[in-house]
């Protein structure tokens, strides 16, 4: 998962939890704690959803771990995608179909469209 999305975690987690989420890391150097981070939740990369999802439901009495928060994650339901309804009116469809052959009929016999 890109760095810039494991920062912006943690300033949303920092905000949440205030001390309590970087008091977890204090002995830690934190750039590998991010690192650590992106690796575990790189199976999220493209599904910015679930990480989506975690960050509507974090824990409200302590600071998520990384294997927390992918669980998290994982618990995302499927993203929803609203079907638009269309009515096809077969006239028209069959008069662009007949207009796209004459485009692309060739026009004479010596291979010149």
């Amino acid at each position: 998962m890109d760095i810039q999305v494991i920062e912006a975690i943690f300033k949303k987690l920092s905000m949440t939890y205030g001390k309590a989420f970087l008091d977890q890391y204090r002995d830690m150097n934190i750039q590998e704690v991010m690192e650590n981070w992106a690796h575990e939740l790189s199976g999220f990369s493209t599904s910015p959803h679930a990480v989506a999802y975690a960050m509507e439901c974090l824990p409200s009495d302590k600071p998520p771990n990384v294997l927390q928060f992918r669980s998290l994650c994982r618990q995302a339901p499927p993203p929803f995608y609203q079907r638009l309804e269309m009515t096809i009116d077969k006239t028209k469809g069959l008069e662009q179909v007949a207009k796209l052959k004459q485009i692309i009929r060739p026009r004479n016999l010596e291979g010149e469209f």
